[in-house]
């Protein structure tokens, strides 16, 4: 069984039940009706424009008429009735598939759902997921890919896009469907793309952020191994997970940020034990440069289950860099959970030069459970601040020495003068020993000149000790000595000889 207080966000059952509904995805999502000021039914759009209505009954497909059908991976009428001035479409520069480019904000009511081999360019502009007194509940994620076959998955890439929503803290659900974008059996990438507000606000388990699942259904990985890559990732307000990534998945993310859980508008969600980010079933990949909120501990969960910044779950290879798990919340049981209890694949999670904090003392930094052997972790050079328990089960902790700063520092010196007889000079010359970390840059050089003319020069290293001496004859009338330090004449002395 999975640690006690913690539980995998989906049961079988309802990963089985919510695949078999979103397979019919790759199919165009019915329009939703709403009424004109006259009162007629009208037929809604998956994408509106903010202040223009569509003509009754249009299908707007104008900006298409460039690309013939053939070009598309599946007919461009899967986005839903589009109007003409949103979108623009145009074959993909790279000679593979469509480019989608939104040219200003669109609203949605249904699933926006994207061909095979698409890049989707938001070119700055916001999808906003919409509801209203006609639409109760979203019927599903705002934005899904293509449908992957045995044969291979499919790809999606998406890029300069915020995705966001509007009237959704009536408390309403999507029947376990809702996600903001959602990639099933598919691959490709995320770039620039922030988003916020998938989540109703109660305790219905589903509002992912970005989901992204290669799987036939439950552990059954059997499906061709799919890649992506998320760069400048933002995500905030969501209902379930942040960041989900799942299945036979190869993943790479660089400078994500997910905020904590909440409702639409940042509320605290009443009996929900949410994840930032999850990565479960044989997804194996890298995170850098990257930051993750701590989720509090749901004491209204069915078995207390508690809330985390990073859950893996019988995940496979994991790296990360640079990743700082910290936030607000400060009741969070754990940081970051690491379990492999009931699957085939070994876990080996790494952490290196990354912070795990929490605000306030409790909790547990990070926790390993498994079987003996089934799941590892090491960190190195990650430091852990305000937890009860920094870490539990198989934890390696590493600490790498640096070389301290060396610096190079010109040897200095004094220097002392005394009479050990009555026409004798001696001069005693110091130079200093080097401080911890110093190197020798220039040496110290003395000087000597007696009655104004060259008689020694002496050379030193740090911590060198060298006398200088001289007897002057009787009746030689007065005799001057000057110490000449670097170039520079520190002090005269004069020695009688009566």
């Amino acid at each position: 069984m999975y640690r006690a207080g913690h539980k995998e966000p989906e049961t079988d059952k309802e990963n089985n039940e919510r695949d078999k509904q979103m397979r019919n995805f790759k199919k165009p999502a019915k329009a939703l009706p709403h009424h004109n000021r006259q009162g007629k039914e009208k037929v809604s759009s998956p994408f509106i424009r903010r202040s223009s209505a569509i003509a009754v009954g249009a299908v707007a497909l104008g900006a298409l008429v460039s690309v013939p059908v053939a070009a598309f991976a599946a007919d461009p009428a899967n986005l839903g009735e589009i109007s003409s001035d949103s979108l623009q479409v145009v074959t993909d520069p790279d000679g593979a598939g469509t480019l989608y480019t939104l040219t200003e904000d669109v609203r949605v009511f249904g699933t926006v759902n994207m061909p095979n081999d698409a890049t989707l360019d938001g070119n700055g502009h916001t999808i906003t997921a919409v509801e209203d007194s006609a639409h109760r509940n979203f019927p599903g994620p705002v934005l899904a890919s293509f449908v992957g076959t045995n044969a291979a998955p499919a790809k999606l890439d998406i890029k300069n896009l915020d995705i966001v929503t509007e009237g959704f803290e009536g408390g309403s659900n999507s029947g376990g469907l809702l996600n903001g974008v959602y990639m099933y059996r598919a691959g490709g990438s995320l770039s620039n793309v922030s988003v916020t507000g998938i989540s109703h606000g109660n305790g219905t388990q589903e509002g992912n952020a970005i989901s992204i699942r290669n799987r036939v259904s439950g552990d059954d990985i059997n499906v061709p191994r799919a890649q992506v890559s998320l760069t400048d990732i933002d995500v905030t307000d969501y209902q379930k997970t942040g960041l989900l990534l799942d299945g036979n998945l190869g993943f790479t993310v660089k400078n994500a940020h997910v905020g904590q859980a909440g409702g639409p508008q940042g509320q605290t969600i009443p009996g929900m034990s949410s994840n930032s980010v999850q990565i479960s079933r044989g997804a194996s990949g890298s995170v850098t440069d990257s930051e993750f909120a701590l989720n509090n501990g749901s004491a209204g969960t069915s078995d207390g289950s508690a809330g985390t910044a990073v859950l893996l779950y019988n995940a496979k290879n994991v790296d990360f860099n640079k990743v700082n798990v910290k936030g607000g919340a400060t009741a969070p049981d754990y940081g970051i959970s690491v379990s492999n209890v009931s699957n085939t694949i070994d876990t080996a999670f790494t952490m290196r030069d990354s912070v795990v904090e929490r605000p306030a003392s409790g909790g547990t930094g990070l926790g390993v459970d498994g079987a003996v052997g089934s799941v590892s972790a090491k960190l190195i050079d990650t430091t852990f601040a305000g937890w009860t328990t920094e870490t539990e089960g198989p934890v390696t902790r590493t600490i790498t020495e640096t070389a301290p700063i060396v610096t190079k520092v010109d040897v200095k010196g004094t220097y002392h003068a005394s009479r050990p007889a009555a026409r004798k000079l001696r001069i005693d010359l110091t130079s200093f020993k080097l401080g911890a970390n110093q190197v020798e840059a220039k040496m110290l050089v003395w000087t000597i000149k007696v009655d104004g003319r060259h008689a020694a020069t002496i050379r030193q290293h740090a911590g060198d000790h060298d006398v200088w001496a001289q007897k002057f004859a009787k009746r030689t009338g007065t005799h001057t000595v000057e110490v000449v330090k670097n170039g520079f004449s520190m002090v005269t002395y004069k020695v009688q000889t009566r």
